[in-house]
């Protein structure tokens, strides 16, 4: 299963509300990351141009030149989060970087790598990961 079927799936099972950059979460969430020294870019117009399938309330961040963040504002957190773990988990589908999952608030964060630093100030920011 590749990541953008994961992502396709992620959209249709969460219901997201729409992200911008005036929601407050999502600003103070990339506000903490600025604060940890990681360069942080909104790139979630571009996503949508080389990924047409990806949920149009998805929100993408770009983290230090190359690692991808991506944000949820479902309709419940909760329940999101029950129903992407065991997709997250599954040793049968391929990811192209190990998974994370956070909450924070009502947003769902999600990122698929292993970047030290910014695995770092995910879990100062957001705690330890949903997912091993």
């Amino acid at each position: 299963m590749s990541l953008m079927f994961l992502l396709t799936i992620i959209g249709v099972i969460f219901g997201y509300s729409f992200l911008n950059s005036d929601n407050s979460n999502t600003a103070k969430f990339i506000s903490e990351l600025k604060g940890h020294d990681l360069k942080v870019k909104d790139i979630t117009k571009e996503v949508r141009k080389e990924m047409p399938q990806l949920d149009l309330k998805t929100a993408v961040l770009m983290v230090e030149e190359n690692e991808r963040v991506y944000i949820e504002n479902p309709v419940s957190a909760e329940e999101s989060i029950k129903e992407l773990i065991p997709v997250l988990t599954n040793p049968s589908v391929d990811f192209t970087g190990i998974p994370h999952l956070y909450q924070q608030d009502e947003l769902v964060i999600s990122y698929f790598g292993q970047n030290k630093k910014l695995l770092s100030a995910l879990e100062e920011i957001l705690g330890k990961s949903l997912v091993e």
